[in-house]
């Protein structure tokens, strides 16, 4: 149930070498200059400036859009050391008001578009995986990861391990290790990525 009647929501997901890219780009970075300061937290908003979106690691994007307006976005990104694998839900973002999830929390149909077209489109781009990652080294990050995780593996085939991954090129900071859930694009695939158990990141990290 959208928190908003009568939005004709739909998802539009365009791969960097379509010829359309530097359009949807531009049409981003518009909707992000244009987040109101007095509507969000600045600690937020810093993560949708120019510095802090590496437009550079981007090889897709998708678009929430109602009549031409944009309400939403995120983006699949890679890195060298994920191999041939992809993070989808990228710097996920919806504005306040259209936040489309339901009464109970679950998935929102809006979002599960955008998680296939995004799937569809690493496929074609030849990468062999996708996944989510957060951190999740508080209660309440673990509660809401488990929360979730559970309506993912309803969606298909995907695995949510218990170790920690590397999604930075800074191994030596926690916010490095991230948790994830995966699911392969290629019979046979799995994430190719440094990986730490509960045990060793504890040792690694404690004071």
């Amino acid at each position: 149930m959208l928190k908003r009647t009568n939005l004709n929501i739909k998802s539009t997901t365009v791969s960097k070498n379509a010829l359309c890219w530097e359009k949807y780009l531009t049409r981003i970075e518009y909707f992000c200059n244009e987040l109101k300061k007095d509507e969000y937290d600045d600690r937020l908003l810093i993560n949708y400036t120019p510095e802090r979106l590496n437009i550079d690691e981007w090889i897709a994007l998708t678009i929430y859009e109602d009549n031409k307006k944009i309400y939403g976005f995120s983006t699949v990104i890679n890195r060298p050391f994920w191999g041939k694998g992809a993070r989808i839900l990228n710097r996920f973002f919806k504005i306040k008001g259209y936040r489309f999830e339901n009464d109970k929390r679950k998935i929102s149909d809006a979002t599960i578009n955008m998680i296939k077209e995004q799937l569809s489109t690493c496929k074609a781009l030849g990468y062999e995986y996708a996944f989510m990652s957060r951190e999740t080294q508080n209660p309440s990050a673990i509660k809401a990861w488990n929360h979730y995780g559970k309506y993912f593996k309803m969606l298909g085939n995907w695995n949510i391990p218990e170790e920690s991954f590397q999604m930075t090129e800074y191994p030596e900071k926690l916010s490095c290790w991230q948790q994830i859930i995966w699911t392969p694009l290629k019979e046979g695939s799995k994430p190719a990525i440094d990986s730490i158990t509960k045990e060793e990141l504890y040792e690694k990290f404690k004071t």
